[in-house]
């Protein structure tokens, strides 16, 4: 029974550990807002290089002249549980107030190449799934939606320029020993020359996560100890024998 009760004991110390390596991940976000001459490009990032709590970045620009104004906005946060599992939430829109002005009018959220990326090494056969849900409000022409791209370039986060809305599933098959990036970006932006009036917005959350064939692979130093633990078992077997102490 001490024994049994010992080889429990190694199994539990000795457990494989998740073993996706963080390597890097940012949130980044840009606005421009441009009314007649005059322009306000604003930009923000976050990034780390070690497993974070959480990572944001947001900005807004906005121009104005005599009564009429153009301003947009754009956020990006992100959270992880664990290596292995996060949630992402990109927020994007404007206010214009330019109708009749004459003025050449735009609003851009689309200012950087990603609003978040996720570098991480895999260690098993897997894939990378999620969950999305992106709902326009207001004036939804030219909000458009989530767009994927690096590692993530084959998932369609669907929406139109007409309208963001969409929700669905998405999967990434992952290779063992293989380093992927994960990211995704909003396009929204809306102008035209003579001024217009508009008021919409969009909000994007992803649930995500990795998963392995077969569940987690242990990291080598767990192998190591699990080697080491299943030495102490089978010595301490044979010790008993030797003494003839039964279980």
């Amino acid at each position: 029974m001490r024994l049994i009760l010992a080889s429990a004991l190694v199994f539990v110390a000795f457990a494989p550990a998740n073993a996706t390596t963080f390597v890097s991940a940012s949130v980044d976000v840009g606005t421009n807002a441009t009314l007649d001459t005059a322009s306000d490009p604003q930009s923000s990032s976050m990034s780390t290089a070690v497993l974070p709590l959480s990572l944001g970045a947001a900005t807004s620009s906005i121009v104005t002249n005599g009564g009429y104004s153009v301003a947009s906005y754009a956020g990006s946060s992100a959270t992880w549980s664990s290596a292995n599992a996060g949630t992402i939430d990109i927020r994007w829109g404007w206010v214009v107030r330019a109708g009749g002005s004459g003025f050449t009018t735009v609003a851009e959220t689309n200012q950087t190449g990603t609003n978040w990326t996720y570098t991480f090494t895999a260690s098993g056969n897997g894939s990378f799934d999620g969950r999305f849900a992106v709902t326009g409000s207001g004036d939804k022409f030219g909000l458009q939606s989530l767009y994927s791209t690096a590692d993530l370039a084959s998932v369609s986060f669907g929406g139109t320029v007409f309208d963001p809305t969409s929700s669905g599933t998405f999967s990434v098959p992952l290779l063992n020993g293989q380093t992927y990036t994960m990211a995704v970006f909003n396009y929204g932006n809306v102008g035209n020359v003579g001024g217009f009036d508009a008021n919409g917005g969009a909000i994007a959350d992803i649930d995500w996560s990795i998963n392995y064939v077969g569940g987690t692979v242990p990291e080598p130093a767990s192998w190591a100890l699990m080697i080491a633990g299943f030495g102490l078992v089978g010595a301490a077997a044979r010790r008993r024998r030797s003494t003839g102490v039964l279980a």
